[in-house]
């Protein structure tokens, strides 16, 4: 596809990924999940998580080593969610990328939240992906094997290149932004961080 094309698709999927996007990243998670041998992930036991949790939330039950942490001791839905930035390293991101989320809706479901902090941000202020203000996160509902959600986040000009800790979860209720950080972590169904890379 010749970059006037892309650009085209980036144009009118307004910051949501585009067909071939989808189609593409579909491709290598189905590749991911149908061939084992192939990948280099390990699993991590639900027990030494605990109760619930990812970006969603991001707690993994296949997870790439030392790149996604499990908060709070949470369990079930282990390796239910990760991110792609459609990249060779899927957790780094470039202006103008989309960022997607893909969800295994066989071992989670539920309302998908995410925010970025830029690592070494003394004010830790947060990019707010999901949910928006006032609204709730796009929901996940339980399924058959893994899908990427159509809403993506366009990587724009409010991140700065650098090192950003993402903080993704998955919650059996809509939360608002104020009660993330007042919600108990056994009230997550998923909850879990992993750093990400923003290239100019």
């Amino acid at each position: 596809m010749n970059d006037g094309k892309k650009d085209l698709e980036r144009l009118l999927a307004r910051g949501y990924l585009s067909g071939a996007q989808y189609d593409e990243i579909e491709g290598r998670v189905i590749g991911r999940t149908a061939a084992p041998q192939r990948l280099s992930l390990r699993r991590v036991a639900p027990a030494a998580l605990g109760a619930a949790s990812l970006a969603a939330a991001l707690a993994l039950w296949l997870r790439a080593p030392s790149e996604f942490t499990a908060k709070g001791g949470l369990a079930g839905g282990v390796g239910s969610i990760d991110i792609s930035c459609n990249r060779p390293n899927r957790h780094q991101c470039a202006s103008g990328d989309t960022l997607a989320f893909i969800v295994n809706s066989a071992t989670a479901s539920g309302y998908l939240g995410a925010y970025a902090e830029r690592v070494g941000d003394l004010k830790k202020e947060r990019i707010w992906y999901f949910p928006g203000a006032g609204e709730a996160g796009p929901q996940v509902v339980p399924g058959a094997g893994t899908v990427v959600l159509p809403q993506g986040i366009r990587i724009g000009p409010e991140h700065k290149a650098g090192q950003y800790l993402l903080t993704v979860w998955l919650s059996a209720r809509p939360l608002s932004r104020v009660e993330v950080d007042l919600t108990e972590p056994s009230e997550f169904v998923v909850y879990s961080q992993v750093t990400t890379e923003v290239v100019p």
